[in-house]
């Protein structure tokens, strides 16, 4: 029972340590061009709106059942991804969602991330581009070269 307590700390602390660092690389990941303006990598694929709500009305509905059945450790997120986000137009900060594909079995984690504009509002309007994001791995299933776990392969 002490684990599914101290899970959400864990996972919080996980999101602000990655969300510090990619905004860190975000202010030193641009490029100019021969205008001097900034040019960003905004080709991310997007999540299916209807995709996002049902996994985040999911884990709202079954993310304790869930938790209390498998011990969720983290999740990987390209540097890249993020920065790609963070770089959109009028983007201050990300909010990371949890959500649950109940589709499949075992049933898969996700977090999303979806765009906050400076009001601290989601940005999330599909006509105008702002859209939500799955760009994350669990642990698990995708565990290795994480702590306690074996290394990857070098390459």
């Amino acid at each position: 029972m002490k684990t599914i307590k101290i899970l959400p700390t864990i996972l919080i602390a996980t999101i602000a340590f990655c969300f510090i660092q990619c905004t860190e690389m975000a202010k030193k990941d641009t490029t100019t061009n021969d205008d001097s303006t900034t040019e960003t990598n905004t080709m991310v694929p997007h999540l299916p709106k209807a995709t996002f709500v049902n996994w985040v009305t999911a884990w709202k509905a079954d993310g304790v059942t869930y938790t209390d059945s498998t011990l969720l450790e983290f999740f990987t997120m390209s540097d890249g991804d993020l920065t790609a986000i963070l770089n959109e137009s009028g983007v201050d900060s990300a909010r990371f969602y949890l959500g649950l594909d109940t589709s499949i079995i075992p049933n898969e984690p996700h977090l999303m991330v979806v765009g906050v504009d400076s009001n601290g509002n989601d940005m999330l309007d599909y006509t105008k581009g702002q859209y939500a994001y799955d760009l994350t791995k669990p642990c698990p299933s995708y565990c290795t070269g994480g702590y306690g776990y074996p290394k990857n392969p070098k390459k």
